[in-house]
């Protein structure tokens, strides 16, 4: 039987009804059911890059995004912080949790000059009777040696300082024998301790005072010992001495439990080493790195410590090798190992370090001019 054309008509429409039900079944799916949601968790505000397709830009510590299931390369962005790149599968009428921790990169700025901030000025201090050479500062306290006029003795004496003038003397200890080259390192406010290494013998001695139980220690001897630093919230401290047969420096850690103080490999001066924590020194050298050429990519990871020694001179044998770029590294007082936060050719070598009050960031004195080096956000 002949098909006629009123019944291929309607053929055509059934397919075409047929096919348009099918479509739009299709789009219902790709639009509605073939889709998946990525979600973002981190510390807002932050972007996430979506390889190829589109950016979010993320005001809320969940961020939440609908794509088409698949595997994604996704490139999570913070201002001052490093990029986090990951590699996603985004499943089909699902959702995939991404978790992300920003690492912060350390900044270092320029604060201005020292002659106006005034950072590492010590107190100035107004006293006749002070000796013309030989007196020691902390922030609130004088600390020095002069001969006891009833005993005859060279005596160690204490001075606080209130609103620029110093208080009364304080006998601390005495001597039998006379004190004639010597440096104190008060640190009175913080350990109730004064760090006094004597160099009159023609090596140094370190004797470590006790205010609160009125004693004095000989700890150890050294061909040279020319600075104390403590570390915080410990009895421990870290001291630059040249040892038995070296021609320079090195930076010590003096552990109380520990027999022998331990040889850091870290080289550098001390007053450019600045303890953080008992666990955790920033500071400044100039010490040879492996893959030194490279050194900005090396920013954040742990590195090689070269074996060269890296302190200026600190006696007419001392030879030193420094690398061409000033380094800021994160020492682990744990692992003896090293992180390069920053790398700075351009910059000399620093004078003096201190920490900040905030105690994520260290300011640095070089050539008269105050550097800020900013190892922690300062929003955490």
């Amino acid at each position: 039987m002949p098909v006629t054309e009123q019944t291929t008509r309607k053929i055509l429409l059934i397919i075409f009804i047929a096919l348009a039900v099918i479509g739009a079944l299709f789009m219902v799916f790709v639009f509605f059911f073939n889709r998946g949601t990525l979600t973002v968790i981190s510390s807002a505000p932050f972007s996430v890059e979506i390889a190829g397709i589109k950016t979010e830009v993320c005001a809320t510590d969940a961020c939440s995004t609908v794509l088409a299931p698949g595997d994604y390369t996704i490139i999570l962005k913070k201002a001052g912080y490093r990029d986090v790149t990951r590699r996603v599968s985004v499943p089909i009428g699902g959702e995939r949790k991404e978790e992300a921790e920003f690492e912060f990169i350390p900044a270092l700025t320029l604060k201005g000059s020292e002659s106006d901030l005034k950072l590492f000025a010590g107190p100035q201090v107004t006293a006749e009777d002070l000796p013309e050479s030989g007196v020691f500062r902390e922030k609130n306290y004088l600390a020095f040696i002069a001969r006891d006029p009833d005993t005859h003795r060279h005596t160690l004496y204490i001075r606080s300082i209130e609103e620029g003038k110093a208080g009364e003397k304080t006998a601390v200890t005495s001597f039998i024998r006379d004190i004639k080259s010597y440096i104190l390192i008060p640190a009175i406010e913080t350990q109730n301790k004064i760090a006094l290494i004597d160099g009159t013998a023609g090596t140094s001695t370190l004797y470590m005072i006790d205010l609160t139980k009125k004693s004095r220690e000989n700890l150890f001897t050294y061909p040279l010992i020319s600075g104390v630093k403590w570390v915080p919230d410990s009895s421990d401290f870290l001291f630059e001495a040249r040892a038995e047969g070296d021609l320079s420096t090195s930076i010590f850690l003096h552990k109380t439990a520990a027999k022998e103080p331990i040889k850091l490999e870290l080289k550098t001066l001390l007053k450019n080493v600045i303890p953080v924590s008992k666990d955790r020194l920033i500071a400044a050298t100039n010490q040879y790195i492996a893959a030194e050429n490279e050194l900005a990519k090396l920013e954040g990871q742990l590195v090689t410590l070269g074996e060269a020694e890296a302190t200026p001179a600190v006696t007419a044998l001392a030879v030193t090798a420094p690398s061409p770029a000033l380094n800021f590294i994160d020492y682990s007082l744990l692992s003896n190992q090293g992180r390069l936060l920053k790398t700075a050719p351009d910059l000399a070598y620093p004078q003096e370090g201190t920490l900040s009050e905030t105690q994520k960031s260290a300011y640095f004195l070089i050539e008269g001019k105050v550097y800020e080096l900013q190892f922690m956000d300062h929003a955490n």
